[in-house]
């Protein structure tokens, strides 16, 4: 059904085409987004959401004319949002292009939201809640990357968390069965306490220890690596064959991230050989993807390591 921000949000769906076209084009130079202009743009945002928020939290069916104006302001002001982001789309890579993307529909789908609730039972309760996820997404334009390297870095730390906290997990499932093997279940008021709250048994046998430390030192390099990744991507250089390894690095480390997952979940509540030796294939492949950044060694040899502990387990296995 439309709604007073209905301008705005078609402003979005007639440009999304430009910001999908050409997703894999690897764009590379010493171009910044004019931050300034950023600020200045969102500001302008902005104040155009907060005065139609503070309008449509007391309105009444009689005041829908006077909301579809506010809302032209916010398609003109969006329209200003659209601008900037095609702008930056000139000379971005892929990181930046999906960023841009991104930006551009989750501020378009909270406009989408926020015009959809104007009449509903509850929008004067809602209408503050709505208003504010509007403001974050602006918040999150505003903090748009300064260029492709910046882009390419966002990423990478993005996957620099999800490691450590696949380094957290696995190292809390050690910790775990160390500790009901110290204490045994009768210390523990669960009569299941061998098994957690899933049904799966949380206790690790002497193959599947080795193999879950293993992980845990595969974690730690992936992490050095990324830290390396994130330092080389901090650098002003304008390299061109440095910027293509960097953005080949950003799928592989997609890939590696989520591979890595798939070896921990395949190890608790029992470790799944198969499970685990297609996700250790996908890692080695996608870690072949970046040798030429030269971030891969101490990667590799703890690959081997987990390779060498899995063989182990299919031979006692057997």
């Amino acid at each position: 059904m439309a709604h007073v921000l209905v301008p705005a949000t078609r402003v979005w769906r007639d440009a999304r085409g430009d910001f999908e076209a050409n997703r894999d084009e690897t764009n590379s130079g010493n171009n910044v987004v004019d931050s300034s202009a950023v600020k200045q743009v969102a500001e302008y945002m902005r104040n155009c959401l907060i005065k139609f928020g503070a309008s449509a939290s007391v309105a009444d069916a009689s005041d829908i004319a006077a909301l579809k104006t506010l809302g032209e302001d916010i398609a003109k002001a969006f329209s200003a949002v659209v601008g900037m982001l095609l702008s930056t789309l000139r000379f971005a890579g892929p990181s930046l292009r999906a960023e841009l993307l991104e930006l551009g529909d989750n501020l378009a789908s909270a406009l989408d939201i926020l015009g959809a609730g104007i009449g509903a039972t509850s929008v004067k309760e809602d209408m503050p809640t709505s208003v504010g996820k509007v403001l974050n997404r602006i918040k999150e334009f505003e903090k748009i990357s300064r260029d492709n390297r910046a882009a390419i870095k966002r990423q990478i730390l993005y996957c620099l968390v999800l490691i450590r906290d696949a380094h957290k997990e696995m190292q809390e499932a050690i910790d775990k069965s160390d500790k009901i093997a110290e204490g045994g279940a009768d210390n523990d008021s669960d009569e299941d306490a061998m098994d957690d709250e899933d049904g799966l048994d949380e206790t690790l046998d002497e193959s599947e220890k080795l193999v879950a430390s293993t992980v845990v030192a595969l974690t730690v390099a992936l992490q050095d690596a990324l830290k390396q990744a994130s330092k080389i991507a901090s650098r002003g250089d304008g390299d061109a064959d440095l910027d293509w390894g960097l953005q080949t690095l950003v799928p592989a480390a997609r890939t590696i991230s989520s591979t890595v997952d798939g070896l921990i979940v395949s190890t608790i509540g029992g470790l799944e050989v198969d499970k685990f030796g297609e996700n250790l294939v996908a890692l080695r492949c996608a870690l072949s993807n970046i040798e030429s950044l030269g971030l891969t060694e101490e990667v590799n040899v703890a690959v081997d390591a987990v390779e060498e502990a899995l063989n182990r387990a299919r031979e006692e296995d057997n």
